[in-house]
């Protein structure tokens, strides 16, 4: 893409937003699952998982939107947790 961030840079933008929010403490392993550039929109789609805290079982999953000219984040929401996806499944 022209005139923008790239992948690498969104992944990168989106694991700073948790570090700040959380503290780099409170995101663990943080680890992205999937990268994805919507060019009719001009927006990135980062899917990405960490452990909120040291004693956290599971991860928590998330979707980050950014802009993909300027990095900034349009939205965040919270998915069900793979865990959850499986016990749903049977």
């Amino acid at each position: 893409m022209e005139d923008g961030i790239d992948g690498r840079e969104a992944s990168l933008r989106a694991r700073k937003y948790f570090e700040e929010v959380h503290s780099q403490l409170s995101v663990i392993a943080f680890t992205i699952e999937e990268v994805e550039y919507n060019e009719n929109e001009g927006v990135w789609r980062i899917l990405c998982s960490f452990y909120p805290h040291i004693n956290a079982q599971s991860r928590v999953r998330y979707e980050v939107k950014l802009d993909g000219k300027e990095g900034k984040v349009l939205s965040i929401k919270q998915l069900p947790s793979k865990v959850e996806l499986s016990a749903d499944n049977q």
